[in-house]
């Protein structure tokens, strides 16, 4: 009786590990020679790009630039253009600020002609109060604040001003 129930043991042990190796050799594997090929693809891409984390964080650690995908090539353009527009947007504000602040100093404002403008520095000229222009001159404008050469400022104070501030 032992031995005839050991043997059923075995024979239950093999009938169980049989189906058990069946089962998983039937949901594991591919039906098609497709879906084998794509498997196989699926694992080179993810080997590819868990290569190309570990290459980004090798250059990131050494602090060399970092080679971008096509796609975060766009998107690092984007910002930069977005980065480009909002400092031009700037400075024609700073611009425009400081072309009214140097209209609001002159007797006939409206005579002001400006050339040569880069931020609050440029060259203005304007009619003085006989009605002659007097030339380009430098203007410095901060806010409300505004220096213009030979004006409210000696040229030799506007030399040193200008090389700090304007170019």
């Amino acid at each position: 009786m032992n031995k005839m129930m050991i043997g059923l043991a075995v024979l239950v042990f093999v009938a169980v590990s049989l189906i058990v190796y069946m089962r998983y050799i039937t949901t594991n594997r591919p039906d098609t020679a497709q879906q084998y090929l794509d498997a196989q693809q699926a694992k080179r891409d993810a080997r590819a790009d868990r290569q190309q984390r570990m290459e980004r964080e090798r250059l990131t650690i050494a602090g060399k630039p970092i080679p971008m995908t096509e796609e975060e090539a766009e998107e690092a353009e984007k910002a930069w253009l977005a980065k480009q527009r909002e400092l031009s947007s700037r400075r024609i504000r700073l611009e425009v600020g400081a072309e009214d602040s140097v209209r609001n100093l002159l007797n006939d404002p409206d005579s002001a002609d400006f050339k040569d403008q880069s931020g609050p520095c440029g060259y203005v000229n304007y009619k003085n109060g006989f009605g002659g222009y007097v030339g380009f001159r430098r203007y410095i404008a901060a806010g409300s604040e505004v220096a213009i050469e030979g004006e409210n400022m000696q040229p030799s104070e506007m030399d040193k001003t200008w090389a700090k501030v304007c170019r």
